[in-house]
């Protein structure tokens, strides 16, 4: 399984990177520069994985107060926003 996280430029990848690298359980995990996306490979876990992935990136962008993102799963897109007073923005 493949899950792709939309980032803005390589900084914010390398913000990102650490932060899945520590919490998800991932064969590899890389920027791509042509799609500006990180490339996360998951082969076990899947459900946990995504879970994962998806906690880490919400925390992120609303640590930075980044803009909502887009993520592709398995070829499905969807877009994802901070929590702000938990409420999913």
């Amino acid at each position: 399984m493949v899950v792709r996280v939309g980032v803005v430029d390589e900084d914010s990848a390398a913000g990102l990177i650490p932060l899945l690298v520590k919490e998800v359980e991932a064969e590899r995990i890389c920027f791509e520069t042509s799609s500006q996306q990180l490339c996360i490979e998951i082969e076990r876990n899947h459900d946990q994985a995504v879970v994962r992935i998806l906690n880490v990136v919400e925390r992120w962008l609303g640590d930075g107060g980044r803009a909502p993102t887009r993520i592709e799963i398995d070829e499905h897109s969807y877009v994802l926003g901070a929590q702000q007073n938990g409420v999913p923005a």
